[in-house]
């Protein structure tokens, strides 16, 4: 397989990183599956299963992780992790219509996807989704593996560690600390003392 931008699996999540990455103006080659959800989506071809990716150069061959997230399953981090030990690297998205404040420190393999909004000072870790609508207010740590789903507002000084899922619609309140691996459900109202 020849060079350039492919995307890891297609699904619901994947296409709207696919989405994504065309609105930002990136050029991608095709997309691996196991299982193709069409011959090509957005006009982006199926180029075969994860397979083939075993006979690429991953010297040449950037990978967008278009794995969402699945309750007790972190293929997401599996995949990326599978991958990366492969020698394969991971490109990010920044959706055009993000609102990114001043000092803040962004994983180059994260998503930030349409409409969130990242205030001054905020960081996000490696393989990290930040989902559509969000909000990360200002001094926000956000760590490497999570998945942060559509509409959750993150107020100031927020720290969550490593491979956290917070449900759509969920608010952590001001300097909530949230542990590795929690499971926080949608629209939850999450504070914890300093």
């Amino acid at each position: 397989m020849s060079s350039g931008l492919v995307l890891l699996a297609c699904g619901g999540h994947g296409r709207v990183v696919l989405d994504a990455a065309l609105t930002a103006g990136l050029k991608v080659r095709g997309f691996v599956d196991i299982k193709a959800p069409a011959d090509n989506v957005f006009g982006v071809p199926f180029l075969g299963g994860d397979d083939i990716l075993e006979e690429t150069d991953p010297l040449t061959t950037l990978l967008l992780n278009g794995f969402g997230f699945i309750k007790g399953k972190n293929l997401r981090k599996v995949q990326y992790d599978k991958w990366s030990s492969l020698g394969f690297k991971f490109h990010g998205i920044l959706h055009p219509s993000v609102i990114l404040g001043r000092a803040c420190s962004i994983s180059s393999d994260s998503q930030l996807m349409a409409g969130s909004v990242l205030q001054t000072n905020v960081t996000v870790g490696a393989n990290t989704v930040i989902n559509t609508g969000v909000t990360l207010d200002h001094d926000v740590s956000i760590g490497d593996h999570c998945f942060i789903s559509p509409g959750v507002t993150v107020c100031g000084g927020v720290s969550v560690a490593d491979e956290v899922f917070v449900g759509a619609g969920a608010v952590l309140l001001p300097g909530t600390r949230v542990e590795a691996g929690t499971f926080i459900r949608a629209g939850s109202l999450v504070q914890t003392e300093n």
